[in-house]
């Protein structure tokens, strides 16, 4: 964990008011106005605001105007990368992170988080817990596989 420098937290509460998530501006600058909510999007769907010519991701600056010090990876526990709600907020290792993840990635061929298609064309569920891989009795369709791989996370979270 960074402990952040006092003199950021402090130019963060003079910058910005905190409401339910939301950073609202406190003073105007450019076309950037007084009131105004911060809601510029990166590419990756995490809201981000400059600061002195450096980007900070707005969960990053809740946390910090919360806390006090930024961990190394701060994670959004309904998944919502929008929902910068304190209590939406947890300092996680990279591990938790990981195991958070809602959707499937972008080179998933099925689109299904935690199922693979095997070559007898049959399905089966995994799921990784701290290295170790559990998987799931074979299944007949993309469903059935859905079904043991959310029995999975409820057993090995």
């Amino acid at each position: 964990m960074t402990k952040l420098n006092e003199n950021l937290k402090s130019k963060f509460h003079s910058l910005f008011t905190y409401v339910d998530g939301k950073l609202y501006r406190k003073e105007s600058r450019g076309n950037r106005k007084a009131g105004s909510v911060v809601d510029c999007s990166s590419y990756k769907g995490y809201v981000r605001v400059l600061v002195d010519s450096r980007r900070y991701f707005v969960h990053h600056v809740v946390w910090c105007m919360f806390y006090g010090e930024l961990p190394n990876l701060i994670d959004h526990i309904n998944g919502n990368k929008q929902d910068n709600r304190i209590e939406n907020l947890r300092e996680v290792s990279n591990q938790e992170n990981c195991a958070n993840t809602v959707n499937p990635k972008k080179n998933n061929k099925l689109g299904v988080l935690g199922v693979v298609c095997l070559p007898s064309g049959k399905y089966r569920a995994q799921r990784t817990v701290k290295g170790v891989k559990y998987w799931s009795p074979l299944c007949t369709s993309i469903e059935l596989a859905i079904i043991e791989y959310n029995k999975l996370k409820n057993i090995y979270g």
